[in-house]
């Protein structure tokens, strides 16, 4: 079983994006395939998991840490949208926002 952390720490710096001082981000999707068995049927279905990795350096508040905090996040998902896109909608899932981007 692939380690995530083995995986986001491997990513060169250029694939980080530095939203603020002390704070890296690098995010990449996995794509998957799995068969199912619906109604007798067997079907592929295809899907994939957005991964967020983030490190902070101090943290939000700008307090001073011994170690990085590191916060992983995942999304599954069978959207055709671009990763941003989904990432967003999950981030806001219950909210209006995200009623009126489902068509709700």
């Amino acid at each position: 079983m692939e380690v995530w952390a083995d995986k986001a720490a491997a990513m060169p710096e250029s694939a980080w994006s530095h939203p603020r001082e002390g704070k890296r981000v690098v995010r990449f999707p996995e794509g998957m395939e799995r068969t199912v068995t619906f109604k007798g049927e067997e079907m592929g279905v295809r899907y994939r998991m957005e991964l967020e990795v983030s490190e902070r350096m101090p943290d939000a508040k700008d307090h001073a840490l011994l170690l990085p905090l590191v916060e992983v996040d995942t999304w599954i998902t069978s959207l055709d949208l671009p990763e941003g896109e989904v990432i967003a909608l999950y981030r806001d899932s219950g909210t209006r926002a995200s009623a009126a981007a489902w068509g709700r």
